[in-house]
């Protein structure tokens, strides 16, 4: 795997002394409606991982596509390694949005290598870097198949691929994680690791949080278009409380409201149990005490059909977005996505 971004070094890189790759300086992007993300302040520095993390529409996909140069900011400004053109800068950068589209006629050797050679002018060298790229990523024995064969975990692997087959400087990644099976995660998440170890940076968006656990050196978590905060991973997961979380999903669409009013009144109510946040159907709570599981499912049974699932789960890194929103239900908490979250 560590082929993967073929790196030349044999020490662990060092951020130490190397300025930020990228700055984001009071961004601003507005949209048709009135709807806006920004103003957003943040850096990407050489050699890490930053996750971006928050509710679907929180403007995570659209930080992206700014860093990334596939959009402008309406107000503020991005520089890449201190030039704020972006057209030399775009070499360096590969990016996999978060649904693959492709020709489905040609292989994956053939789209990656299309890629590739938009920035690598070395036809003999775009070939090879395809080659190692599809391999290192589990596609090396699918490469001369029709796209158009292959699943939609598989089709996630080429998108991301094709991103780094170039070997750029800093990647960038909406949903990496999305339509992969475990397998396909840890072949993600390994490639992430080699780039850091060469120096390069990557940026995800994920809604996963065990994923974001895994990689991610630093996490900024984003809610209605504002980034709330920005910290190191370690000092995020070390916030987490070590309760373990109850979620309720409750009623239809006609009687979700009513229910989840319904359902959190009760579960308030029980003792050894907090509620953490109840809105659209989802009722969250903290088990103060073990023993409070057996009162809380014996209330959930006596609200009957209209409880949906009852999941009980260790704490992690929605927690800590729940902390910063106020634990007062104001947003959907960040969950694993199944694709398209923006």
């Amino acid at each position: 795997m560590t082929a993967l971004i073929a790196p030349q070094r044999t020490e662990e890189f060092s951020v130490a002394g190397h300025p930020p790759g990228v700055v984001v300086s009071g961004a601003v992007r507005r949209y048709p409606g009135g709807r806006s993300v920004g103003p957003i302040d943040i850096d990407v520095r050489a050699g890490e991982i930053l996750a971006l993390m928050g509710s679907n529409g929180a403007g995570k996909s659209t930080l992206l596509r700014l860093i990334a140069s596939a959009d402008r900011p309406d107000s503020g400004r991005v520089t890449w390694w201190g030039d704020p053109l972006p057209r030399r800068a775009r070499r360096r950068m590969g990016y996999a949005a978060d649904e693959p589209v492709e020709e489905t006629s040609l292989s994956p050797r053939q789209s990656t290598y299309f890629w590739c050679r938009q920035w690598v002018a070395d036809a003999g060298l775009a070939r090879r870097l395809t080659a190692e790229t599809l391999a290192d990523l589990g596609l090396g024995d699918r490469a001369d198949e029709p796209v158009g064969t292959l699943s939609y975990g598989l089709r996630r692997r080429l998108a991301l691929a094709q991103a780094l087959a170039h070997r750029p400087a800093l990647s960038l990644f909406d949903e990496p994680s999305a339509g992969l099976d475990p397998d396909g995660v840890a072949v993600i998440t390994a490639a992430l690791r080699a780039r850091a170890l060469a120096g390069q940076s990557s940026v995800v968006a994920s809604n996963d949080p065990e994923f974001v656990a895994g990689v991610a050196d630093r996490v900024a978590m984003l809610h209605q278009g504002r980034c709330l905060r920005v910290a190191p991973l370690e000092e995020l997961l070390a916030e987490v409380p070590r309760r373990r979380i109850v979620e309720l999903r409750v009623g239809d669409e006609g009687a979700q409201a009513a229910l989840t009013v319904a359902v959190a009144e009760r579960v308030a109510s029980l003792p050894g149990i907090r509620l953490v946040s109840a809105a659209g159907g989802l009722v969250i709570a903290e088990l103060e005490e073990d023993a409070a599981l057996s009162d809380l499912v014996a209330a959930a049974d006596a609200i009957g059909s209209g409880v949906r699932s009852l999941e009980v789960r260790r704490p992690d890194l929605r927690e800590c977005f729940h902390a910063l929103v106020g634990r007062d239900g104001e947003a959907e908490p960040p969950a694993p996505a199944s694709g398209g979250a923006r």
